[in-house]
């Protein structure tokens, strides 16, 4: 085990006399204390995947896989994984050790609060979710580096919500509409393109602050993670969608669309293999 007193990506910074007083407690309420505690407990000197095998079996999350089997999956050549975002955080973790295991270049768009553990660094490529001068800045570049490694033939996962799930007017819970970033990647690298479907949602703790405001979610993403410990999440994959039926769209937009629409049809209690795709020569319509 190592010491307290090493780095950890989940400590705050004591720098002040008030925060070496709240610190503490606010990694307690948050649930960083004990994301630290799991930290320290890692394997020495590991790699990537066995850092993200370690990671779900130090935190008791178990995952189930149904649909179209990820052996069939392009291994070489530009690969984009689109997926929906419940959960905010474990999904990245699953879908990038699934994924590992036939893709090895594969990169994931994600929170750039990631990008401070070592051990996922080359893993992530961060994107700064807070409005400022300087996250618009990180998010050019993270835009710029997405492109160059579909272009150059590398997989690619994203969650092109951009943030956690919420529920809609309809009491269902929803992505918020994606942007049409996707459908630039995807046609701009004549990328193929695999859906995935992510089961499960968070506590109404987590929904309530986010109607206080959307900050408070994040701030409870930790806790959300540790709360997912002895269950199981259901991961299930769609058909690839090859980057021919991809060049029939009229804009980036259609084919964010129908990105969308293909990842949610996943989502209905049928086998994968007897989901129809949206017919691609018919422009999808846009989320309101």
């Amino acid at each position: 085990m190592k010491t307290t007193s090493e780095f950890s990506p989940f400590r705050l910074p004591r720098t002040t006399t008030a925060m070496k007083w709240l610190a503490p407690i606010l990694e307690n309420i948050t649930g960083l204390k004990r994301l630290h505690q799991h930290y320290l407990h890692r394997p020495d000197n590991t790699d990537t995947y066995a850092f993200l095998t370690h990671t779900l079996n130090s935190l008791g999350i178990r995952f189930h896989a149904t649909g179209e089997p990820l052996e069939d999956i392009p291994k070489t050549g530009p690969l984009l994984i689109v997926a929906n975002h419940p959960l905010g955080g474990v999904e990245g973790v699953i879908l990038a050790k699934m994924l590992m295991q036939y893709r090895p270049d594969i990169q994931v768009m994600a929170n750039l609060f990631l990008k401070r553990i070592p051990e996922l660094d080359n893993l992530f490529i961060g994107v700064d979710v807070f409005e400022t001068k300087e996250a618009r800045r990180t998010n050019m570049k993270a835009i710029k580096d997405a492109g160059q490694h579909l272009s150059s033939g590398g997989a690619l996962l994203i969650f092109p919500a951009g943030e956690v799930s919420t529920f809609d007017g309809a009491n269902q819970l929803q992505d918020k509409a994606w942007g049409r970033l996707v459908g630039r990647l995807a046609r701009s690298s004549k990328a193929s393109c695999l859906p995935v479907f992510i089961e499960g949602q968070n506590s109404p703790l987590f929904y309530k602050a986010g109607n206080i405001h959307p900050r408070l979610r994040t701030v409870l993403l930790g806790r959300e993670l540790l709360n997912k410990k002895n269950k199981s999440i259901g991961i299930r994959c769609g058909s690839v969608i090859e980057p021919h039926e991809i060049s029939k769209m009229d804009n980036d937009q259609d084919i964010t669309n129908y990105l969308r629409l293909n990842t949610y049809l996943l989502e209905q209690n049928q086998p994968t293999s007897q989901t129809k795709k949206i017919p691609p020569t018919k422009p999808c319509q846009k989320e309101q």
